[in-house]
């Protein structure tokens, strides 16, 4: 583990320093008319490109090796935030509908339409994953609809639940 370390440092110094060297390279210090201009600004992007590019990939090495749960955690949050994304953008994009205001049918029924519209061209693997009567489902459950409207008027089935899936196996 040492010397993986011991490599990586090594690697990200040697690119540091090509990249201050690239940096003095292309910026030089100029002389005006007595004043001396130094390009400190054009030398720290330069740096700066390099040192982010570093900080990502170790960043990247470092999270090859987490648990399956927090992965799984991951992809709950990354769902959770297309979820909320999909509802606000459906809500923002059909006419008459507004957050805090409860929905007809019809509005209702165009605003999931519009957000599993966007959540299908945000993230297809993940829909792809949960499928469409559980889209559906999730995202009624994430808006204001009217008493009168119920999930099959929709067309958001509920899916049953995970020990139906389990004893049919």
């Amino acid at each position: 583990m040492f010397r993986g370390l011991f490599m990586g440092g090594a690697f990200a110094l040697a690119f540091l320093t090509s990249a201050v060297d690239f940096a003095f390279a292309n910026a030089s210090v100029t002389a005006t008319d007595g004043v001396i201009t130094i390009p400190w600004g054009a030398w720290l992007a330069a740096v700066l490109d390099w040192a982010s590019a570093i900080v990502i990939a170790v960043i990247a090495w470092a999270l090859r090796r987490l648990p399956a749960g927090i992965h799984a955690i991951i992809r709950q949050l990354r769902a959770e935030q297309l979820l909320g994304r999909a509802v606000d953008y459906g809500i923002n994009a059909v006419k008459g509908a507004t957050r805090g205001k409860k929905l007809d049918i019809v509005t209702t029924h165009a605003v999931i339409e519009t957000a599993a519209e966007y959540a299908v061209a945000n993230a297809p693997v993940l829909v792809g994953r949960l499928g469409a009567d559980t889209l559906r489902a999730k995202i009624l459950a994430r808006i204001e609809a009217d008493e009168s409207v119920t999930a099959a008027d929709v067309g958001a089935g509920v899916p049953p639940p995970q020990s139906a899936y389990r004893a049919s196996l």
